[in-house]
């Protein structure tokens, strides 16, 4: 998610908009200013995190984290899918913010579900090396997205994205089945 979501989109959100641009240059009928365009996709990846992460979170403890962690990662991969098989400058504002809200969705029902599934006594340990973990994903994004997307376009950066978001979506899914659900509690 980190890979996909903080990496790989934040830095190809302007060149791709840019080369977006150059095919129409309105999207909804307005003229694209893809700087603009292209700071209010980012901002919006930022304040869905603060705006959300909170809800998304008592929602996960409502529903249950694998629940929303299938959830959002279905929603995410459609997002994905939007913005790949239609390739225009509103499919893109379209799926952006979809895939960022799914994204910290995902990320808040991850980050519980994690340290909930280690001991007490390795939980500090075991959660510095899920935050390192997340890190490097957010970034190689960049380093393996742009070159990737110079070398044969936007749409297949996001398509090989999403693939890779399958793949472990389907390893979650493998990992999940093969261990209890453990019914947490909510401490207010």
């Amino acid at each position: 998610t980190t890979f996909t979501a903080n990496g790989l989109v934040i830095a190809t959100v302007s060149p791709y908009v840019a080369e977006l641009a150059q095919a129409d240059r309105t999207a909804f009928g307005v003229p694209i200013v893809v700087l603009t365009l292209a700071g209010l996709l980012v901002g919006a990846r930022w304040l869905s995190d603060l705006a959300l992460s909170l809800p998304l979170g008592h929602l996960s403890d409502r529903i249950g984290r694998r629940t929303t962690v299938i959830a959002g990662m279905a929603v995410t991969l459609g997002a994905l899918a939007l913005i790949v098989g239609s390739n225009t400058a509103e499919a893109l504002i379209a799926g952006l913010p979809l895939l960022f809200v799914s994204n910290v969705a995902v990320s808040v029902a991850l980050d519980a579900e994690m340290g909930e599934s280690v001991p007490d006594e390795a939980r500090a340990a075991a959660l510095g090396r899920y935050t390192t973990w997340l890190d490097l994903g957010a970034a190689l994004g960049p380093f393996a997205g742009l070159p990737v997307a110079e070398w044969i376009g936007f749409r297949a950066a996001y398509l090989i994205a999403g693939a890779i978001m399958l793949a472990v979506t389907l390893a979650y899914l493998g990992a999940v089945r093969r261990s209890p659900v453990k019914k947490g509690r909510v401490e207010m």
